[in-house]
């Protein structure tokens, strides 16, 4: 089991070990939650869109009035409708999953983390808030304190992006801190210091994140599931993959 130290002086050996945590936690959400995220296939469905603006605007008014025949004029057209409406129907599943949870004996963080799990491993859906959940979660499981979520600022900007992140010396997340604050980004594949996450941004995803290279980046909106050790000893027992085996 994983825990943070109270020190707070920055080594090289030290760094590697938290960036190396984090990195495993990256990896287990890739091996274990194969999914497909309808956000990061959203510029190529922006861009079929542009491409083939009068198939999809009568592929939306099908989905407005069903009770209309849809038609298409060839096969290249019948493909393109079939990526709208699987696109269009993944993102209403999604949506319904998320807001269609159950919570149970008043624990909506476990109840919910329990429901992002399940689009995770069941449904193989999950954006970057599925993501970002799920490695608070991992490392909470090995021992990790004061891990949080936390939401992406563009200058005053706020960007619908959610990462994870927490603090190297185990203090709570009010900020970012040089060579203190590590951010898990699974959505994207980024782990590193802040920082230097932020600087990566600045080239990575322009087609989802046009404005990140228009201002300077930085995290708000810091959330944490509260689970007690109880839960997340359930949780264990159910997910044993997602434990450090070092």
């Amino acid at each position: 089991m994983n825990t943070i130290g109270n020190h707070k002086d920055i080594s090289f050996a030290g760094r590697c070990r938290y960036i190396q945590d984090a990195q495993l936690v990256c990896h287990l959400i890739e091996k274990n939650f194969p999914r497909i995220s309808t956000t990061k296939i959203q510029p190529f469905i922006n861009n079929l869109q542009k491409k083939n603006k009068n198939l999809y605007s009568r592929c939306f008014l099908y989905n407005q009035l069903r009770g209309n025949y849809f038609r298409v004029n060839n096969k290249q057209e019948e493909k393109i409708a079939g990526i709208f409406f699987w696109y269009r129907n993944l993102v209403a599943r999604l949506n319904y999953l998320r807001v269609n949870r159950f919570y149970k004996d008043n624990n909506k963080d476990f109840d919910n983390i329990s429901q992002v799990l399940r689009l995770m491993k069941t449904y193989h859906l999950g954006n970057c808030y599925e993501s970002a959940k799920t490695a608070e979660l991992i490392l909470k499981m090995n021992g990790y304190k004061n891990v949080c979520t936390g939401n992406l600022l563009c200058g005053k900007l706020p960007i619908e992006h959610t990462v994870c992140v927490f603090n190297r010396d185990g203090s709570k997340v009010i900020g970012i801190e040089n060579n203190n604050t590590i951010v898990i980004d699974p959505w994207a594949g980024c782990v590193d210091f802040a920082n230097n996450v932020f600087k990566q941004y600045k080239n990575m995803f322009k087609d989802n994140f046009g404005c990140l290279n228009k201002g300077k980046i930085s995290l708000t909106d810091f959330s944490s599931s509260k689970l007690s050790q109880d839960a997340l000893e359930i949780i264990k027992q159910r997910n044993p993959e997602l434990i450090f085996k070092h």
